[in-house]
């Protein structure tokens, strides 16, 4: 960078995330090229750009997250909080008991091998072990019916994200920041 940043040009100044400048500078060799000004830049020149910039501009605009980056922020928000609702399981009733089902990766497995078993030994009585380490001992009937509500919780997770991303992606297309930020799980 040049010695002196007092003759330095420089223009559209804005707030980073990180608090620094983003800006352009007219570099004598290079013309004009994206510069960051610090006030913790390593080198004295981007300190005093950067005092300058904020002693001329006064208050800067606020950085903002360009909408695309934003949106894809909220999409990674939307399926982990989507992940994490399977995981957390759902209520089943067993009996007169009401107990909590997880449905984490391996007890859908779980689930999936009882209902084949279930299918294939009609007659047979499955345990199963719900989220407060109760056993519980089901008919293969019982053991189908628990299956497809587990399939119904799961679905009705990808549902409601795939509803949600639908909004985010019409906030999105309409420029929208607002609605992109009121899309929540």
């Amino acid at each position: 960078m040049m010695e002196n940043v007092d003759a330095l040009d420089y223009r559209a100044p804005a707030l980073n995330a990180s608090g620094g400048i983003d800006c352009e500078i007219d570099h004598p060799d290079y013309g004009w090229i994206p510069f960051t000004a610090s006030p913790d830049d390593d080198e004295p020149a981007g300190r005093a750009l950067y005092r300058r910039i904020v002693e001329s501009e006064g208050d800067l605009e606020a950085y903002r997250e360009p909408l695309g980056d934003l949106a894809a922020r909220k999409r990674d928000e939307i399926e982990a909080a989507r992940d994490d609702a399977i995981a957390g399981g759902f209520e089943h009733t067993f009996g007169d008991t009401t107990d909590i089902v997880q449905t984490r990766e391996r007890d859908r497995e779980n689930i999936t091998r009882l209902a084949v078993s279930a299918q294939r030994k009609p007659d047979a009585t499955f345990p199963f072990r719900a989220a407060s380490n109760t056993e519980y001992r089901l008919t293969a009937d019982e053991m189908l019916a628990l299956h497809d509500a587990e399939q119904a919780h799961v679905s009705e997770q990808y549902r409601r994200s795939w509803e949600l991303k639908a909004r985010l992606e019409q906030a999105l297309e309409a420029e929208d920041r607002e609605g992109i930020e009121a899309v929540t799980w």
